[in-house]
């Protein structure tokens, strides 16, 4: 799994989670419009790069939390997340409930939003 952090680190933190098989900067038209208020941090899944191999929902969401505890994070103002990405928010969800993270809001949605250069 990658992770790219967006805006300043001391802003307040927004995850996003983008739909399966898009690359996370398929949101910029969203985190652009907010890094300059905001530390995103964008994530790439396994299986969504080459020498990766994606195995479950659980395990994604278990990465992300690892990542957000090696970082020293103990608020997250939202978690976005887009189609397969809305269904690994819950489950960040769920196995953030365990730690001491807070988190503020979750926004799930459920279709693919990113603007599609030849659409």
């Amino acid at each position: 799994m990658k992770f790219q952090t967006i805006g300043n680190p001391n802003d307040s933190l927004i995850i996003m989670l983008p739909g399966s098989f898009c690359p996370s900067s398929g949101l910029n038209y969203l985190y652009e419009k907010l890094k300059d208020d905001y530390c995103i941090v964008l994530v790439e899944y396994n299986g969504h790069y080459e020498n990766s191999t994606f195995s479950s929902r659980q395990n994604e969401a278990k990465g992300i939390v690892e990542y957000i505890q090696k970082q020293n994070i103990h608020t997250i103002k939202m978690i976005y997340g887009q189609s397969m990405g809305a269904e690994i928010a819950i489950e960040l969800f769920k196995q953030l409930e365990k730690t001491n993270i807070d988190i503020d809001c979750c926004f799930l949605d459920g279709a693919p939003c990113i603007k599609f250069p030849y659409l």
